[in-house]
């Protein structure tokens, strides 16, 4: 029958959209993760020194965390010169952020 089909196909779009949505959050779910985020936010780009001096953690682990949260699609990236600079992909996420602060 077309209507089932139409409707598990639609059940199946949503649970893969609310999926992608819970693992944005969890990967959200780290302290260093939604500083970063604020300032992202707060100066609209910014390169990795910059993340550091303004959080004060080391290369590595801000690089990990950023490179997580861009292969999750929260954050967008672009190369100018040597420095790759960073910004939210979806700069409404902070509204849902301020909602749960």
């Amino acid at each position: 029958n077309i209507y089932i089909y139409v409707c598990k196909n639609k059940y199946m779009e949503e649970l893969e959209k609310l999926t992608r949505v819970s693992e944005m959050l969890k990967t959200l779910s780290h302290p260093a993760r939604l500083m970063i985020v604020e300032h992202l936010n707060a100066h609209n780009e910014l390169c990795v020194s910059e993340i550091q001096e303004i959080i004060k953690l080391e290369q590595s682990p801000i690089s990990q965390h950023l490179i997580a949260m861009k292969n999750k699609e929260i954050l967008s990236s672009s190369k100018k010169g040597k420095q790759v600079f960073y910004k939210l992909k979806y700069p409404q996420l902070i509204n849902i952020l301020n909602c749960i602060k």
